[in-house]
């Protein structure tokens, strides 16, 4: 007899990385009893602070600081090829400010010129050898073109200037990781929250590290992660699986029912509180954690088939059947259902039946 257990995996890689036409026009449509009949333009609110730039702009049109600033609300509001435009002009007013070069490489880059990108966080370096925020911004670069070796070395040197930088270890364990040198990313994570331990991002890294490695070192990083951020369901899922796989299933249990509080609409907890309580042979609870499960969603086919085959199990046979029955309607091919039919077909035979077949 088959049954299944619901993993999934934490993912934890938090990245963060802008004047719009006064009259830009959207359409939306205008429905009368449900038909929609016609469209009409919708007028934006002008941006107040977009205005203000605008007019100091005009009156100053040699301010490199307010084209700097009105970069950056565009770069805010997702309007790039104007953040581009106002950007480049504060570094041909004044290129000699490193913050200017700092906010031209974050822009190109949203914006896909990776060699323009580049070529501006090392000349914010070149403005300011000692430029903590510009090696960070130029190995960070490298990281997510999958230059490792070139990410590590802009680390290095920040660390040289500044070797309580936080960041950098972390970011160094990420290239390390992504490196397969898992030593070295343990080694540069663990320095990562020596120093800041309030560092979320490495806390969940060492976790996933050693419940990769289904090992219980990784449950004191996940409670430093869930201590940081209280109200993540993911890391409380996670902590959960990992003391499922280790067969510590009431720990799993109270993981997951914190999970609930923060999130009960989410099915995965129910779903494993459910099989922990059919492995425990506890039925009724079970069935009643997969009842929660497909009626928050009703195509959880596996839930379905799981409290389906705890009917069987209980000989509730027709209740069974039809928890087959609506597992094989929303897939089909579900193979476990199938066999769960097979096997109360079997049974359904007489004992005359089988004589006869013989």
């Amino acid at each position: 007899m088959k049954y299944i257990l619901k993993l999934t995996a934490i993912t934890c890689i938090l990245m963060s990385f802008g004047a719009c036409e006064n009259k830009a026009k959207k359409t939306e449509p205008i429905e009368n009893n449900g038909m929609v009949l016609d469209t009409i333009p919708r007028v934006e609110t002008p941006d107040p602070d977009e205005i203000a730039l605008t007019d100091k702009i005009t009156a100053n049109p040699d301010d490199a600081e307010l084209f700097y600033n009105r970069a950056d609300l565009y770069l805010k509001k997702s309007q790039l090829d104007k953040a581009v435009f106002d950007i480049e002009k504060a570094v041909e007013l004044n290129p000699n400010n490193k913050l200017y070069w700092l906010k031209l490489g974050e822009i190109s880059f949203i914006n896909n010129k990776l060699q323009r990108a580049e070529e501006a966080y090392n000349k914010a370096i070149s403005i300011d050898k000692d430029y903590e925020d510009a090696y960070y911004a130029l190995g960070n670069f490298h990281y997510l073109m999958r230059d490792y070796n070139k990410s590590n070395a802009a680390l290095d040197k920040l660390l040289i200037i500044n070797k309580n930088n936080a960041k950098a270890y972390y970011l160094k364990g990420r290239n390390y990781m992504e490196s397969n040198d898992s030593t070295q990313a343990v080694n540069n994570f663990l320095k990562a929250v020596k120093i800041n331990n309030d560092d979320i991002e490495s806390y969940t890294l060492l976790a996933r590290f050693y419940a990769d490695r289904n090992s219980l070192k990784a449950i004191p990083y996940y409670d430093n992660a869930i201590r940081i951020n209280p109200k993540s369901s993911e890391i409380y899922y996670a902590k959960g699986m990992l003391y499922q796989q280790k067969g510590l299933n009431k720990d799993a249990v109270i993981q997951y029912n914190k999970m609930i509080e923060l999130d009960p609409t989410n099915t995965l907890p129910y779903y494993n509180i459910g099989y922990i309580n059919f492995q425990m042979e506890n039925r009724p609870v079970a069935i009643e954690a997969f009842t929660k499960c497909v009626e928050i969603n009703g195509k959880y086919y596996e839930a379905y088939y799981m409290r389906g085959l705890c009917y069987e199990m209980d000989r509730k046979i027709l209740e069974a059947v039809e928890d087959y029955k609506r597992a094989l309607t929303i897939n089909p091919d579900y193979e476990l259902a199938k066999e769960g039919f097979l096997r109360i077909d079997k049974r359904r035979i007489s004992p005359k039946q089988k004589k006869e077949n013989k």
